[in-house]
């Protein structure tokens, strides 16, 4: 790490310096067990403060108080000056450069304090750092920065903690997209897409960011595509790779088959090929170049068969290069008139209408600030509601801040504007949570418990002693949801929202406030500042989209100070990551001393070198291995004193010794089918025994261990017991090996679980053979904090037992049937609270099963993968169900029920479906026919939900020549 300059306050240096504690010790005393809360408006001033305990050092502590009193006033202020912002960051700059300062120090080599800074040199640096900080308060006292702020404490700010209830969730998670004033464009641009045309068209909308072209482009793409033999929805985004591009293209045509180590030139000629004989759409969304729009449209072939290209952008002059044919067309959007703006902030204010106690009269000035654009208008129907839920938001406190803030950004517009007054409106944590966000990039799919835990171990989540870390964190990804800040997103494993993305203009905003803050370093900021003026804290690389970034010496010179860095890497390909002494060319996380968050994605072909030299990045709190084919760690790794979580997932057949379990410190152990064992030769009883019971106080979350021989459901049970704190415990049951020991398991884990305080538990693989043992043991126990209970059965059954009823607290079911029976359903829609039912089988029954209105009182979500579509639903079924995923193969439900008649219209509160249908030995006419029916149906639903169609096997489609033979 290279010198700080000499402005570093080593208070407690000075004292611990004359006594030379060993390594062990000085972390002790720099690390507490709690975590002291960081802003990215008031930076590392807690943290700082928690290490400065000496009493020989009050003064300075003192002064460094008076300092975070201002900071906190300020970072509480709607509206900052420029010169309250220039101080504010220089006061953060400071707060970190001492930290890096004690930490460097700490973490030397030595394991002690260096015998040069014993004496005068210690004495040197804390009269320095005195003067830096008298003469930050006498600057701000000079220039009257704090004549017109409230004096405050940052306890309210830090304690504030989103409430649990007041928002209409079923509002909210069953919200569609806005489809306000697009009926005449949608029919417009689907005029000029299937207008028999056969020459290649293309077709483009124009307009502003926010105003709606995406959801159009959707919308369009949705109704058309089963008019194309093949189709593919790609997003551009501001700097995408060619070959990124090109290669998202290709898998979207042709998902079977594998191109992942295709060159650019290999991908062109394959694309060429493959299009060459069909008629295709491709929707290419969000171009900002016209040297991208060369790229894309030059390897899509002419082939007069009616192909068409639909394009959506910013930027005019793209949109004109675009139609260069007297076919092609232009459509340019335009805002939402004021009629429409109204309509549409009233469906997105997510408080049920009889609860309204405002008038949205007062809040017209709000909706001119919108100015007729929809993300704009979404944002502030948010911003209102959640006023309206927090009892300490008062309506004239947000009037005053829409006025304050309007002034202070008066030359900006619409979503600019109102965004403005949104982040003004936000916590303090709740900032940061949000402004986090650019860590991750553009149109990429944020996993929620990789992010939460992210912003717990970056310190931004204020603790509680009534709830934990994650669950206040899982409070403040819900409030950005509701303020429509980010969009979440949902799959068919789940009721709930398992992630999120950021519209890009948000994430714009976002990056211009991480700039403003020094906040974030991104990718973009680095390729045009090879050498940024302010030191990087926060570095997210993105190789994915850009393909290979430059990590020779430019980069790497910058690790030294980073305390959070992240690397995302496109699938297939492996980014060098040097672990020793730096090589020119090589990415040298040696060099990141002081790094707590280090989240690795997508890079492959990691060294056993490269692993052990994470283990010397003694500070590491977040490790994230995702999708980087590591299938053992080494013992360095394991041995971090302060790792509380680790992110393994995507990685297949993975390794870890049992004593991982005994992190002192380990919180969240997240893997997928991870085998927990022992290199040297011992089992599980290694876990309990003296002081690992202890250590396993901590743990909160493990998911998803494989039942082995070294793991067994009795050490589940075990570890169950002795970890108070475990929330979530996931147990994949595929690789047991003995029966009766299996049986006793499964008992000792359910007693367990049932005196436990655990809230999610998850059984993966779950041998059909064994059912009943689940079943007899789970009668006798009542759970009372079980919120979240998921069952995956592996096996096909013949039927149903009619003891599954037992399994009161069944939320999420995953079954399998061999052949169904009449009845297969009617215990399964007894389980008091199912959310989730997914249905497979590859048999169908002779007769349709009939759903009415007894049973499933509380299905959201229903996965039906059968050949034949064998249900039929009445009025009043699954009265909550939100959203369905059929396949079905077309031929054998057309010849087993005579018809495609689901009863889906009388799904009431359905508001997303899926329909895939195998079109294997059916005809085209039969398709046809079977998607012709699943529209009818879903649009006779007043929500009018969204409905997603695809095929598969359209290859083994009877062709006329086998229908006349």
């Amino acid at each position: 790490m290279p010198s700080i300059p000499a402005r570093g306050l080593v208070f407690t240096i000075s004292i611990i310096a004359l006594l030379g504690p060993p390594k062990a010790d000085l972390m002790s005393m720099t690390m507490d067990d709690h975590m002291p809360m960081v802003s990215s408006l008031t930076g590392v001033i807690n943290s700082l403060l928690d290490k400065l305990t000496a009493p020989e050092l009050q003064e300075i502590r003192h002064s460094l108080e008076s300092m975070k009193k201002n900071l906190v006033s300020f970072a509480n202020q709607r509206v900052q000056s420029m010169l309250v912002q220039q101080w504010m960051k220089q006061a953060r700059e400071l707060a970190y450069d001492i930290e890096d300062w004690v930490d460097d120090l700490l973490i030397g080599s030595t394991g002690q304090i260096q015998p040069a800074l014993r004496s005068l040199n210690v004495a040197i640096q804390v009269e320095e750092f005195k003067v830096l900080i008298h003469g930050m308060q006498e600057r701000c006292a000079r220039y009257g920065l704090l004549s017109k702020v409230t004096i405050i404490s940052d306890d309210d700010l830090a304690s504030f903690v989103p409430s649990k209830a007041t928002i209409d969730w079923e509002l909210l998670w069953g919200e569609k997209p806005c489809l306000i004033a697009l009926s005449d464009p949608e029919n417009e641009l689907i005029r000029h897409l299937i207008d028999g045309e056969r020459k290649l068209k293309v077709v483009s909308v124009v307009g502003i960011g926010g105003i709606g072209k995406t959801t159009l482009a959707t919308e369009v793409y949705r109704k058309v595509q089963s008019q194309f033999e093949c189709r593919a929805f790609i997003h551009v985004g501001r700097n995408p790779s060619v070959w990124s591009t090109l290669m998202n293209i290709l898998c979207q045509l042709d998902p079977k088959s594998y191109y992942w180590g295709y060159d650019e030139k290999q991908v062109v000629t394959k694309l060429w090929e493959f299009l060459g004989k069909k008629r295709y759409l491709i929707v290419t969304d969000d171009i900002w170049t016209v040297c991208t729009w060369s790229a894309i449209s030059c390897v899509l072939p002419d082939n007069n068969l009616g192909s068409r290209i639909l394009a959506t952008t910013r930027i005019n002059d793209v949109a004109s290069s675009c139609s260069i044919q007297p076919t092609d067309f232009v459509l340019s959007m335009k805002a939402l008139s004021d009629c429409d703006s109204k309509t549409l902030f009233r469906s997105r204010i997510s408080v049920p209408k009889e609860d309204w106690q405002f008038d949205l009269k007062n809040y017209e000035n709000l909706m001119e600030v919108c100015g007729g654009t929809p993300l704009a208008i979404t944002v502030a129907a948010g911003l209102l509601a959640t006023n309206f839920a927090e009892p300490s938001h008062q309506s004239n406190m947000l009037e005053k801040a829409i006025f304050s803030v309007g002034n202070q950004h008066s030359k900006l517009q619409g979503v600019e504007k109102i965004l403005h007054i949104s982040y003004g409106d936000l916590s303090l944590p709740a900032k940061s949570c949000f402004m986090y966000l650019n860590i991750f990039p553009e149109n990429h799919t944020i996993r929620k418990d990789c992010l939460i835990w992210r912003w717990v171990a970056e310190g931004f989540i204020p603790e509680s002693n009534e709830e934990s870390s994650w669950e206040i964190g899982a409070r403040y990804f819900n409030e950005l949801i509701i303020r429509r800040l980010v969009q979440p997103v949902f799959s068919y494993d789940d009721d709930q929202a398992v992630g999120c993305t950021v519209h890009g203009v948000i994430l714009d905003f976002i990056a211009s406030l991480s700039g403003r803050e020094n906040f974030v370093m991104a990718t973009e900021d680095l390729r045009f500042e090879q050498f940024p003026c302010d030191v990087i804290r926060r570095l997210s690389l993105n190789c994915r989209d850009q393909g290979e970034v430059d990590t020779r010496d430019d980069i790497t010179m910058h690790l030294s100070r980073v305390r959070s860095l992240t690397v995302f890497f496109r699938i297939g390909r492996s980014l060098t990551v040097y672990g020793g002494n730096h090589n020119e060319g090589m990415l040298d996380l040696s060099a990141c001393k002081l790094v707590r968050v280090l989240h690795l994605e997508g890079t492959k072909n990691l060294q056993k070198c490269q692993l052990e030299s994470i283990g010397n990045l003694c500070l590491l709190k977040y490790l994230g291995l995702v999708r980087t084919d590591v299938y053992h760690l080494p013992q360095q790794i394991l041995a971090l004193e302060h790792l509380s979580v680790l992110n393994l997932r995507g990685n297949r057949s993975i390794y870890l010794p049992a004593y991982i379990l005994l992190t002192r410190k380990l919180v969240s152990l997240l893997v997928d089918n991870a085998e927990i064992g022992s290199s040297v030769g011992s089992t599980q009883e290694s876990l309990y025994a003296g002081h690992g019971q202890r250590n396993m106080q901590e743990l909160e979350e493990l998911s998803t261990i494989c039942i082995g021989r070294c793991f067994t459901l009795g050490g589940a049970a075990e570890l169950v017991n002795k970890s108070k704190h475990l929330r979530m415990l996931g147990l994949h049951c595929y690789t047991y090996r003995n029966d009766q020991a299996f049986r006793q398991g499964i008992i000792a884990l359910v007693n367990e679980v049932g005196k436990s305080a655990l809230q999610s538990l998850f059984l993966d693989a779950y041998p059909k053979k064994l059912l009943d043992s689940l079943l007899d043991c789970w009668a006798h126990i009542k759970p009372g904090h079980l919120q979240k209970f998921e069952l995956r059965i592996k096996g096909a059954l013949s039927k149903v037992p009619w003891k599954m009823t037992s399994l009161d607290e069944l939320t999420h079911l995953h079954i399998e049937f061999d052949r169904i029976e009449k009845d297969s359903l009617r215990a399964i829609g007894h389980l008091p609270k199912l959310v989730l039912l997914k249905l497979t089988s590859g048999f169908s029954a002779q007769k349709r099963c009939i759903v009415g209105k007894m049973g499933f009182p509380c299905l959201r979500v229903l996965s039906s993968l059968f050949s034949g579509m064998w249900l039929k639903f009445e009025p009043g079924a699954m009265p909550q169900l939100q959203r369905l995923q059929l396949s079905f193969g077309a031929a054998r439900t057309k010849f087993l029920f005579d018809g495609f008649d689901f009863g889906i219209q009388h799904l009431s509160f359905l508001v997303q479906a899926h329909a895939t249908i195998d079109c294997e030995n059916a005809t085209a006419s039969d398709v046809e026919i079977a998607e012709a029916a699943i529209r009818e149906q879903v649009s006779w639903i007043p929500n009018n939900p969204i409905l997603e169609m695809g095929r598969t096997k359209e290859e083994k489609m009877m062709k006329n020549e086998e229908l006349q033979s």
